[in-house]
């Protein structure tokens, strides 16, 4: 019998589970892309972000009722992916970070919207950093450097380090890493692990990004492996990376950075091994989930990458990952009023109709406020989402916090003070509590769409909405119409938002370079043929030259739209629902390692890589330790992710320019080790 690989993605709303069948041997081989057949079995399950084990389990165990007897067994290989990081980043979630800047200039902070990304957290500079060369510019004060981490620690999850010039040394991010670890043992992310690139505000706000998602990724681990133990699995447990290949699980606990774009890459991956032909030449696979949406292409059937760094929730990282772009806009995004009009997103919200399904008691209330004069908060509800660490509340968020103890409550009763809502906002933006609202998924309810929850709950929630509203609003989601007539409005929202971001991701993918005018008269057509009222001289049309893969939860009930809108044919694949699930395990083990050489005075050539600096009197020495390093490098990364068979690429790119006299003046030289393997 044949081995078998079981995939497991967890996303903001749904935890999917699949099991696929492998080719038979001693070793796990992926599925060919197109082989849908070879999903056994698959299954949903609520996540559960209070407790992960709860969704993970219930998806697993359901999947396993469903396979052939003996599958247990038969499972050589567990591949994760999730969305929950992809998630906390769109909506400004994550647990406390510090962010340590050695060496670096004050006005880092006005650079890559790195100090709104902090919003408010502590940034602590430190002397030290290097020069370009890679030489020290300034000893590392480490007597400042422990008493910030003495500072900051009761209050922090994760540090986060960037020095100065890192790439070219990183031995003052090395020794401070080294130092907070010993000093109170929290997680640290250096800047140098995530690129080789000299971009020091982007590599700071990706370290930072990253400190703050490590706790959320260790306990997705953590939970999946107590549901393996549980289940008495002992296969590997690998976790997809963001360029889609697959990282043991120990290894993404000590560098989570890999893991960055997790879900959406499993996504693309998955749809790729679904679609059948579709995926094996140019597409556009859209992910839709209950928080956010992934756009990524494909070109002969693989995943193009974005080499020079992901963008996530707005913010320009430095992590080579799939290209993705995502946006906050899903099932469950939440629909509110700002003024006169509607909103949609790009926050998350439990489902009214979902909220009463498991809370009746809500319901009951929901049913009341529907009855009453509105007010603001009519219509929302507040629950805990996941515990609180001891000591990390505030007395205001404590008293929020022991509110909800007993189950949702209406955030109109709740916020009795303006301290309260604004510990009830810190809550949120924290993941430890959730508010439940009006969704797009409530909007499919109330037009039968979907018929999964009870519809009621949703009615009461837009018949609150809608008397909210200005009859008399001109725009998007105007009021009036009664509750069907407010359903479709939503439904429309998400299908145009979801269009335009579609078409502007294929726009951006066919001319990355466009200056900025051009950009905008493109943006400007793009929206003018979405518009429904078109135009009264001229028909604007927008046409996708590529088919559109949609898959996700709810990829069956707007994408027919969405690929109408775009003029172009809908694939909806088997299995479309679990497609992350699928994606889980069909990537292979891939890492990169780079280095640089650089000319340093006259005679003399300096090698700059993760393990050190080191200089030779020739160029191409230089280029030969630096080649060996980092094949030996890749190649025990390779091994230490779960690879076997490695092989290994190299590529070399000198940069030579003519000086004067036609004098030829070498300038830098960038080499690389690709090592490739498929899961031992």
């Amino acid at each position: 019998m044949s081995p078998l690989t079981l995939g497991i993605d967890t996303g903001g709303t749904f935890t999917d589970a699949a099991l696929l069948a492998t080719a038979a041997g001693a070793g796990v081989t992926v599925p060919a892309a197109g082989a849908a057949t070879s999903v056994l079995a698959s299954a949903k399950a609520l996540t559960t972000r209070d407790n992960l084990l709860t969704g993970i389990t219930k998806a697993v165990d359901a999947v396993f009722k469903a396979a052939p007897a003996g599958s247990v067994s038969r499972v050589r290989l567990v591949g994760l992916s999730t969305t929950l990081a992809t998630n906390a980043i769109v909506a400004g979630h994550g647990s406390p970070a510090c962010l340590l800047l050695i060496g670096q200039p004050p006005g880092i902070l006005q650079r890559a919207d790195l100090g709104l990304a902090l919003g408010g957290g502590p940034a602590v500079f430190v002397d030290g950093g290097h020069n370009a060369a890679g030489d020290e510019q300034a000893a590392l004060d480490t007597a400042a450097l422990a008493r910030a981490v003495e500072r900051h620690a009761p209050a922090a999850a994760a540090f986060a380090v960037a020095g100065y010039f890192a790439v070219r040394n990183a031995g003052h991010e090395l020794r401070a890493r080294e130092l907070i670890e010993k000093q109170c043992g929290l997680p640290v992310t250096c800047s140098h692990e995530l690129s080789a690139r000299l971009s020091a505000p982007r590599r700071a706000l990706t370290a930072l990004l990253n400190a703050r998602l490590i706790p959320l990724l260790g306990e997705f681990i953590e939970a999946a492996a107590a549901m393996l133990r549980a289940t008495g699995i002992t296969a590997p447990l690998m976790v997809v990376q963001g360029d889609g290949s697959l990282i043991t699980a120990e290894a993404a606990l000590r560098r989570p950075v890999e893991t960055i774009l997790s879900g959406p890459a499993a996504s693309i991956l998955g749809a790729r091994h679904l679609a059948g032909a579709g995926g094996n030449g140019t597409a556009v696979v859209s992910d839709i989930g209950g928080t956010t949406t992934d756009i990524a292409l494909l070109r002969g059937g693989k995943p193009v990458l974005d080499h020079g760094g992901a963008t996530v929730g707005g913010w320009r990282t430095l992590v080579e990952a799939v290209a993705v772009h995502t946006l906050g806009l899903g099932g469950d995004s939440e629909v509110a009023v700002d003024g006169s009009l509607l909103t949609l997103g790009p926050r998350r919200a439990v489902p009214l109709c979902l909220l009463a399904a498991r809370y009746p008691q809500a319901a009951a209330m929901l049913a009341h406020q529907a009855k009453e004069p509105p007010r603001e908060h009519h219509g929302r509800f507040a629950l805990r989402l996941r515990n609180a660490a001891a000591g990390r509340l505030s007395r205001s968020e404590q008293a929020v916090w022991d509110a909800l103890g007993g189950g949702p409550l209406a955030v109109d009763k709740l916020l009795d003070s303006a301290s309260s809502g604004r510990a009830l906002e810190n809550l949120r933006r924290r993941e430890l509590a959730v508010v439940a609202a009006l969704t797009p998924t409530d909007a499919a309810h109330i037009l039968g769409l979907h018929q999964a929850w009870p519809r009621q709950a949703a009615v009461n929630g837009a018949k609150i909405l809608l008397r909210r509203l200005s009859p008399n609003s001109g725009g998007e989601g105007g009021g009036g119409g009664g509750e069907k007539v407010l359903a479709e409005k939503i439904i429309r929202m998400l299908v145009r938002r979801s269009a335009h971001a579609i078409g502007a991701a294929a726009i951006n993918s066919d001319s990355p370079g466009s200056v900025e005018s051009d950009y905008q008269s493109a943006h400007f057509l793009h929206k003018k043929a979405l518009d429904e009222n078109g135009g009264a001289l001229v028909e604007h049309r927008l046409k996708l030259k590529a088919a559109l893969i949609g898959v996700g939860a709810a990829a069956e009930t707007y994408y027919a739209d969405v690929a109408a809108r775009l003029h172009t044919k809908c694939e909806i694949p088997p299995h479309f629902a679990v497609c992350n699930a699928v994606g889980a395990v069909a990537g292979g083990i891939i890492r990169r390692v780079s280095a640089l050489v650089t000319a340093v005075g006259a005679a003399k050539y300096r090698v700059h890589i993760q393990n050190g600096v080191k200089d030779f009197p020739a160029l191409e020495a230089a280029a030969r330790y630096a080649a060996l390093q980092c094949e030996n490098l890749a190649t025990q990364q390779a091994i230490d992710a779960g690879g076997g068979g490695i092989s290994v690429e190299h590529e070399r790119r000198d940069t030579i320019v003519d000086g004067f006299g036609g004098e030829k003046i070498f300038v830098e030289s960038f080499l690389s080790a690709v090592a490739s393997g498929t899961p031992e």
